[in-house]
């Protein structure tokens, strides 16, 4: 069996990582923000639970005057 080569594994990492997050995106905001986050921001995390806004995909975020946050940069289309 052929070793695979060091440089490669970076990118097989990423590679993962991509189509875990298109399976399972969770977005969230706050009602007392226009932006919208990855659930695991920084920035999300510290929304309160009583502001927390959880979106099922991008455009159900933008629809209603989110924008994507330029720290965690979610998606602005569903895949």
């Amino acid at each position: 069996m052929k070793k695979l080569p060091l440089f490669l594994i970076p990118l097989l990492l990423i590679g993962c990582m991509t189509l875990a997050q298109s399976k399972d995106i969770k977005l969230v905001g706050s009602m007392k923000s226009n932006i919208y986050h990855y659930e695991n921001c920084r920035y999300a995390e510290i929304i309160k639970p009583k502001y927390l806004v959880i979106f099922e995909t991008p455009e159900s975020a933008i629809k209603m005057g989110y924008r994507p946050c330029h720290q965690c940069r979610p998606p602005t289309k569903g895949s």
